[in-house]
């Protein structure tokens, strides 16, 4: 190849670590927006575009395509995933049970199915791609008309089988998140109506400690009163009130 496995280790290295500068940069960009979610959407259609550009640029076998094909899609990938930590959490911040369990399934189920089939489909659409590019090749030269017949844009758009399907997932998730309710950051930044809906609910909180506190309060003196009454005692209050006496002539 154009380069060796020492030089491709040490490409990825320079990639991940630059990417991982990205997400902070991203993580502490979010906090400047109204929303959040606003970052991902920027994210989503940038992965959309770049995606199949990054497959074309590997096709240019040079180490400047290689490097501007992963930053580019790294960018836009670090748009997602540095704002998807606090994200998460942030959508069911009234109750931070549902936030381990929303985040707990649906992060885990989604990174399952789809992150971690991710490079299976992607290598299976590369080796497609290895297929018709053959059958290509082969057709135009029962054409006759050899590999000058067939342009080298059109050996290009097999290549790019990868980068449609990562396309078609971010494509998948844009969809997705349009159906999530525009969430403030927190409630120390988030709108009036998101304040006052945290102030019901801890409100609602204490009413219900409040009821249970008082119902076990009057359990309590029940229970002692009926141990009273059992052992004899004289009860307090009791010799308050006396039946009316009735006299017989």
């Amino acid at each position: 190849g154009i380069m060796s496995e020492q030089e491709a280790d040490l490409l990825n290295f320079f990639v991940i670590g630059t990417q991982i500068f990205f997400i902070v940069f991203a993580g502490k960009m979010s906090d400047s927006f109204p929303h959040r979610m606003d970052l991902v959407r920027i994210g989503l259609p940038g992965m959309i575009v770049a995606a199949p550009i990054m497959f074309g640029l590997f096709e240019s076998e040079s180490w400047f395509g290689y490097v501007i094909a992963q930053l580019q899609f790294g960018f836009c990938l670090s748009l997602v995933q540095g704002v998807m930590a606090s994200w998460e959490v942030e959508l069911w911040m009234a109750d931070p049970t549902l936030s381990f369990t929303g985040v707990a399934i649906g992060h885990n189920v989604a990174s399952t199915l789809f992150g971690g089939t991710m490079p299976l489909v992607a290598t299976g659409l590369y080796y497609r791609s290895n297929s018709l590019i053959q059958n290509m090749q082969s057709s135009a030269e029962e054409a006759n008309g050899g590999f000058e017949s067939v342009s080298e844009y059109e050996f290009l758009w097999p290549r790019l089988l990868p980068g449609f399907y990562l396309s078609f997932l971010s494509c998948v998730s844009l969809y997705c998140i349009s159906f999530v309710v525009r969430h403030p950051h927190d409630v120390r930044t988030g709108d009036s109506r998101l304040k006052q809906a945290v102030l019901t609910e801890l409100d609602n909180k204490a009413s219900s400690r409040k009821k249970k506190s008082s119902k076990a309060d009057k359990e309590k003196k029940r229970k002692q009163l009926e141990k009273s009454l059992q052992s004899g005692e004289v009860v307090e209050g009791a010799g308050a009130y006396e039946p009316p006496q009735v006299v017989l002539s």
